[in-house]
């Protein structure tokens, strides 16, 4: 390798910084390679590769991909230095074409077996394309020279988590060893979760609490953990905590009424739950959603009935176009008894959707009952 071959980043540099300047830059240097008639081969070599990388960097520079790669290329006949490689390998990926670059970062990686950045990129474009097995290896040999890459610690676990289980987890701890992190807590916590260690799950997150107090995403992290853990009390708490903090996010007071629910506390969920049907930041959907909770209890336990009839009001007043909340509201009027308002309720929600055979079955069967 020419002793010249760190001046190639360098340069390349400059070149980026002044080109449009010196626009004449390597003639000149052609000029003062050329006058110096005591050059030895290797030097010459040497001159004619960085004029080949100049000429490359400034098609680099107007992002002609194609032309940068020849001219790289010839460089590399001249000097096969691992900083040229990792250019052409550069151009490549700009240029779409994955294998050449794949090539070349390879070769860079064998010529300077010490730098790291080659072989990161590598793993990279192995992971961009879906060769997870190529891509693992790589970070493996990566993380075994350089122990303090927490991100590529944090890259292999995940690519570990549906293969390795076992080598994720003790990824992710070792993360945590180096500092807290939110997301290899999360994981950490996930997978320790999935494999059984409900202990284990819950211990790390709480540690994590202790250190970095209760932030929003820990605070839902650790939430989350608990309703799959079927801890409906402990992810309450948390979610009302969530609830005050945030009143700007109705989400946190559908996942209090959720986790009360499941705990059987209807009666504060419904507390929860009443205004939000009206509220305009919460989706269609998820309005609708809260809609048939009171729908259900209304039906099967005969709770919340009157509540239940304002919901319905509420969401067709919200969606005047949509005919679900008049069928709810039919068939609970219809369950309480009272035939013809349910009826008229039934005939509403035909007009806004007078294909829907499910409401002409409905509205056939109380009729003939009359």
């Amino acid at each position: 390798m020419n002793v010249r071959h760190k001046t190639y980043p360098y340069f390349a540099a400059l070149l980026f910084l002044f080109c449009s300047q010196f626009p004449s830059l390597t003639a000149q240097t052609s000029s003062a390679a050329s006058g110096d008639r005591a050059e030895t081969l290797e030097d010459k070599q040497a001159d004619i590769a960085l004029n080949a990388y100049v000429v490359g960097a400034i098609h680099e520079h107007k992002e002609d991909w194609r032309r940068a790669i020849t001219a790289y290329q010839t460089a590399l006949r001249f000097d096969d230095d691992a900083a040229i490689h990792q250019s052409v390998a550069r151009c490549a990926i700009s240029a779409g074409d994955r294998i050449l670059a794949i090539s070349h970062l390879r070769m860079a990686s064998d010529r300077e077996p010490g730098q790291l950045l080659p072989q990161k990129q590598l793993g990279e474009l192995y992971v961009s394309m879906g060769r997870s097995d190529s891509a693992t290896i790589v970070f493996e040999q990566v993380l075994a020279r350089d122990s303090s890459d927490q991100l590529v610690r944090n890259v292999l676990a995940q690519m570990y988590e549906q293969s390795d289980t076992t080598r994720a987890i003790a990824l992710y701890r070792a993360v945590m060893l180096r500092g807290a992190d939110h997301d290899a807590a999360y994981r950490l916590a996930n997978l320790l979760n999935v494999t059984g260690k409900v202990d284990s799950a819950t211990a790390v997150l709480e540690d994590l609490r202790t250190v970095e107090g209760d932030s929003e995403y820990l605070l839902q992290t650790t939430a989350r953990l608990w309703m799959r853990q079927y801890d409906f009390t402990r992810a309450a708490v948390i979610y009302d905590t969530l609830r005050v903090r945030h009143p700007e996010k109705p989400a946190y007071a559908l996942l209090l009424a959720e986790a009360l629910m499941n705990k059987g506390d209807w009666d504060t969920a419904s507390d929860l739950l009443y205004p939000l049907a009206g509220d305009s930041a919460i989706g269609q959907e998820d309005r609708l959603q809260i809609g048939k909770l009171y729908f259900q209890k209304a039906l099967r336990e005969r709770r919340d009935i009157n509540r239940a009839l304002e919901v319905f009001e509420t969401l067709h007043a919200s969606f005047p176009e949509d005919w679900r909340p008049l069928w709810f509201r039919g068939a609970v009027l219809f369950n309480e008894g009272d035939r013809q308002q349910s009826i008229s309720v039934f005939r509403e929600a035909l007009q806004l959707d007078p294909g829907n055979v499910d409401i002409q079955r409905t509205l056939e069967q109380l009729t003939q009952q009359q």
